[in-house]
This record gives C-alpha cells, sequence and structure tokens, in this order.
C-alpha cells in the first residue's frame, strides 16, 4: 500500500466515523486535542533541563501527564504554569520603601 492509499483509508475511516459512529453515541464534535510535548520538546521550551522537568513532574510540582510510563506536557498547562508561578520584582525604594526605613531609623531599631 503506498502513503497516498494509506492516508485516503484514514480519511475515509475518520469521515465514517465523525458521521455515522459518534452520532449513535451521542456526541456531536470531537474537540481537536493540542499536541502533547515529551520531557525533550517540553524543557527546550521551558528553557530547563529535560532532568530537571522530569524530576519537577515525579514531585507533582508542574503539571504533566502520565501515559503508561510515558510524561508528556501540556503547552498550555506550562503557560498556565508559568504564569501562576511567576515571582514578582521587590518593590523599588520609593515613597513606601523610604518611610519604612525612616520610621525604622528613628524609633532606634
Amino acid at each position: 500500500m503506498t502513503l497516498t492509499t494509506k492516508a485516503s483509508c484514514r480519511q475515509r475511516y475518520r469521515r465514517v466515523v465523525r458521521t455515522a459512529v459518534l452520532p449513535l453515541r451521542g456526541v456531536s464534535e470531537v474537540p481537536e486535542l493540542a499536541p502533547l510535548l515529551d520531557a525533550i520538546a517540553a524543557s527546550k521550551l521551558l528553557g530547563v533541563p529535560r532532568t530537571w522537568l522530569l524530576a519537577q513532574a515525579r514531585a507533582r510540582k508542574i503539571p504533566h501527564h502520565r501515559l503508561g510510563h510515558y510524561v508528556r506536557f501540556s503547552a498550555e498547562d506550562l503557560r498556565v504554569w508559568l504564569a501562576e508561578n511567576r515571582i514578582a520584582p521587590r518593590e523599588p525604594w520609593g515613597s513606601s520603601g523610604l518611610e519604612h526605613a525612616l520610621t525604622r531609623r528613628s524609633m532606634g531599631r
């Protein structure tokens, strides 16, 4: 079988499933899933070593999916996780910081 034949068989199969099988099961549409990343691709995305990423997944500190012994990561989950774990910069020595320092000094601390 050539590649074009395999591809056309696959397309026909998907069309039959969409039009005949899924409506019988009460499913109107199948949502498209975003591809999951393996540890190498996810570590490149985050800019961290693969071993660190897998250790964080083992410790359940980073969102991941276990598919048997495979560990996969969702790019969207990682984006949300990064936003939730962002550390904001300290407040610069502005009016509140300077006032706090002067108050402490005047109180003899």
